[in-house]
């Protein structure tokens, strides 16, 4: 989950110079997109933590996964035309916005584990050069590669349609997790049901 994921949100970038030769976008306003993410990140992030506070953390990530997926599918059937920016900008939007949504739970997702406290710190040792230390030297190469390998535009396509597969591997990785922690959920929501009750009844 965290590998694949993480390997999107690293490979990024590539959206901006993407839209200039697609599009025909000019730099200053292909700079400014890539700028806005920042407010994207910000929004996808508040979003995110809401909703999982409420509906569960594992259930946001799907709903993250989903979304950066309809983004990336966005971004390769978006009609290449500046008649067309509106779609372009909101398929970014969704893209930015979730995938920092998701990158803001790949730890806390733990929490549905119920892993024993005192080998937290063990687990999050074993995931963090995998899901990030690999991704990190992996995905540069292999997007190198496809810009070097199919030429134009055809690179940046090769690169997001590997996001398609990865985020789809990201979204069975989840729904196995979901699975193998259904009893832990279970007990989580009885106590975000407990807690709001108790909320409810102290603000009345």
């Amino acid at each position: 989950m965290m590998f694949m994921t993480y390997g999107v949100i690293i490979t990024y970038n590539y959206v901006v110079p993407y839209c200039t030769a697609a599009f025909g976008m000019s730099a200053a306003l292909a700079s400014i997109m890539g700028y806005a993410a920042n407010g994207f990140r910000f929004c996808g992030c508040w979003i995110g933590g809401q909703i999982a506070d409420r509906k569960g953390l594992s259930n946001m990530l799907l709903v993250d996964i989903i979304l950066m997926i309809i983004g990336v599918l966005g971004l390769l059937f978006t009609p290449r035309s500046m008649n067309f920016m509106w779609m372009l900008v909101i398929s970014i939007a969704l893209l930015c916005s979730f995938m920092y949504s998701a990158q803001a739970l790949h730890y806390a997702v733990l929490e549905e584990g119920d892993y024993p406290v005192e080998i937290m710190g063990a687990t999050t040792f074993i995931l963090s050069p995998i899901g990030y230390g690999i991704a990190e030297s992996i995905m540069p190469m292999y997007n190198g590669w496809c810009l070097e390998h199919f030429k134009g535009l055809a690179g940046y396509e090769a690169i997001f349609k590997t996001f398609i597969v990865m985020l789809c591997i990201a979204l069975i990785s989840t729904l196995i997790f979901r699975k193998l922690t259904k009893e832990r959920r279970l007990e989580l929501a009885r106590i975000r049901d407990k807690n709001t009750s108790a909320k409810s009844e102290t603000q009345e």
